[in-house]
């Protein structure tokens, strides 16, 4: 359609709300029914129903099939699926990747509440290159709190 209509864009708008709506509804019903995470359940589904097409056009790309002649260099492909993994792997280390950061405390006048520790380690985990500390949040609110 070169030029669409007020009906057909009101319609299309009408559509796709339905449609979202609908897979929200689906993907919370999977999660209250203790299947899994629904959302992700739905987005997984939807990579892998691509999959074997996707495998067969890489292999007829890289490989040929049925007369078709290669267009890319497999070495292209190693190179790919290298760099694949090293992303992967980046990915993994940047989400599970934890630290231990020492705490030491000068102030010993006041007995500290208990959530504060005065000594020892705050797990500092690095979850998508953002720091984030349970420990380290209680420690704010308490010196935000005394000012």
């Amino acid at each position: 359609m070169s030029r669409p209509g007020l009906g057909f864009k009101i319609t299309t708008v009408i559509a796709m709300t339905t449609a979202s709506l609908l897979v929200m509804w689906l993907a919370d019903q999977i999660t209250q029914h203790g299947v899994g995470n629904g959302t992700s359940l739905i987005i997984m589904i939807n990579i892998t129903s691509r999959l074997p097409v996707a495998i067969i056009e890489a292999w007829t790309r890289y490989f040929g099939l049925g007369g078709i002649t290669a267009a890319r260099s497999p070495v292209e492909l190693l190179l790919l699926l290298i760099f694949g993994f090293l992303i992967v792997m980046g990915t993994v280390m940047l989400t599970q990747g934890v630290r231990k950061v020492p705490i030491h405390s000068t102030r010993r006048s006041a007995p500290a509440p208990r959530s504060a520790p005065r000594s020892g380690r705050i797990r500092f985990a690095c979850a998508a290159g953002l720091p984030e500390s349970p420990e380290l949040r209680k420690i704010s609110r308490l010196l935000r709190s005394r000012r």
